[in-house]
């Protein structure tokens, strides 16, 4: 990665630790692809867990000065390393429940539906309407693509029957709205309740935990907020279904690759630039949204560089509660692809 290059965040700094080789793991959070986009830039395996898998005992979401030690339906914790098999290793470790519910019930993990390529059942889309990716990124994708082909794996493309992307994303930058409303200080909140009052549309003021905060989140009652989670279940029930069909689905994990620091405030307000057009600095949630709103596991791979030489990764998300699948087949995808590669300049 060049040195005008981010790792993205918010994990970026462990992901560019290990890529260098200053160690080995690493655990991250993912609530807007916090372990994905990271992995993905950098070119190491990066592991969003299933929703609650691993507790958050001790986290502080959003920088909350109060560790609930409870689900936030969104946010989650997991691994990232070099290797797939590290993140397996890892998961296993962290998995599972803690304090009280120790008391009550026990967690094994479920084994991965296939042991080879040509077992698995995969449904893929490589790019939509929403924010397609760059031409450089996409190239490497559909390279992965025939790779599975070659090796007999069944392959289905297309989104899951009934899932309109529009409205999955709708729901999900809703929760993830209200939700970074909800972790805001007080001041703030003030501060946006009372612009939100006099505008009704999301503006930045330029606070420290402004990234989204839209009007209608913030200032929803919690008959809104609960029907905006009925939704959210509805598509996770949807997911699951097309998971009977499927055992796992791939997918960007964001349109472009590491692109440069962008500081500028407000942060509604950036852009990206890629060899296509420009795009608004938050398109980069809408490839991660799906496996975050519904709560599904979601291995990033890496699978190639792009003729500029940046990693690009592969988002795999697979059925709920089951985190070995996608990992394992992250592995037997670096038997056809290569898997990591030490960046220049360092040593494995």
């Amino acid at each position: 990665m060049g040195s005008e290059e981010n790792s993205g965040g918010s994990s970026g700094g462990s992901a560019e630790a290990l890529a260098a080789g200053l160690g080995y793991l690493s655990v991250g959070t993912d609530l807007a692809g916090s372990i994905r986009v990271p992995a993905h830039f950098c070119g190491i395996y990066g592991h969003k867990p299933t929703l609650d898998l691993v507790s958050s005992k001790g986290s502080l979401p959003g920088g909350s000065s109060r560790p609930p030690g409870f689900s936030t339906l969104l946010a989650v914790s997991g691994p990232m390393a070099r290797s797939a098999a590290d993140l397996l290793a890892v998961l296993k470790v962290l998995g599972g429940p803690v304090d009280w519910d120790n008391k009550a019930w026990k967690w094994e993990l479920p084994p991965a539906r296939g042991r080879s390529l040509r077992e698995f059942r995969v449904g893929y889309v490589l790019n939509d309407p929403m924010v397609p990716p760059t031409p450089q990124v996409e190239a490497v994708l559909e390279k992965a693509i025939q790779s599975l082909e070659r090796a007999g794996a069944t392959l289905k493309p297309g989104w899951p029957p009934g899932v309109q992307n529009a409205e999955l994303l709708d729901n999900y930058r809703f929760l993830l709205d209200a939700y970074a409303f909800s972790v805001a200080p007080p001041d703030e909140q003030v501060a946006l309740q009372r612009a939100f009052t006099k505008s009704q549309k999301p503006q930045s003021t330029g606070g420290s935990n402004n990234w989204f905060f839209g009007a209608s989140a913030a200032l929803c009652s919690f008959a809104d907020w609960q029907r905006q989670n009925f939704r959210r279940l509805e598509f996770r029930s949807r997911w699951q279904a097309y998971f009977d069909q499927v055992d796992v689905f791939l997918s960007p994990v964001a349109f472009t690759a590491a692109f440069s620091h962008d500081h500028s405030e407000p942060q509604d307000q950036r852009t990206i630039l890629t060899s296509s057009s420009a795009k608004a600095y938050f398109d980069m949630l809408n490839w991660i949204a799906p496996a975050t709103l519904t709560g599904s596991p979601a291995t990033v791979a890496p699978i190639g560089q792009t003729k500029a030489g940046l990693p690009v990764g592969i988002q795999i998300m697979g059925p709920y509660w089951e985190d070995t699948t996608p990992i394992i087949f992250a592995g037997l995808l670096a038997e056809e692809l290569g898997g990591f590669t030490t960046p220049p300049g360092y040593k494995r």
